[in-house]
């Protein structure tokens, strides 16, 4: 009897400190994803940013909320240096991309995951777009 509580503790132990280590290391990774995002649209898409707005860590799960800001003018002087800045054109890009735009990610920690049968892993990610 003694053998099988202390499996049981032990067990509901390391449960609680992978909880823990995969809350850090998801807000840890997250913002280096950031990071190497924007130096990706630096060189490439200039005008286009990633921002982590809030990063909100519980035990169990976490709420992540970015925002995508794109600057049409910076854009069109990398991808079309022709383009004429006062044209209807770049007026019309402005209007149709309003940003920012915003996503929020729902993050659930593991390691094991019952809502869609036994499933194991650090962290389960889901992402929604938020429209205004």
């Amino acid at each position: 009897m003694k053998k099988i509580l202390s499996f049981i503790i032990a067990l509901l132990i390391v449960w609680v400190g992978s909880l823990l280590y995969a809350g850090h290391q998801t807000e840890k990774l997250i913002s280096q994803y950031v990071n190497q995002i924007n130096q990706f649209y630096q060189q490439s898409y200039p005008g286009v940013e990633l921002e982590l707005k809030k990063f909100d860590s519980n035990f169990f799960d976490a709420k992540a909320q970015y925002a995508i800001k794109i600057n049409i003018r910076k854009l069109t002087d990398k991808l079309s240096p022709g383009l004429d800045k006062d044209d209807d054109f770049v007026g019309f890009l402005e209007d149709a991309f309003k940003t920012p735009i915003v996503i929020n990610q729902d993050i659930q920690y593991g390691p094991v995951f019952f809502d869609e049968g036994l499933e194991f892993a650090m962290a389960k990610i889901s992402f929604q777009k938020h429209s205004e």
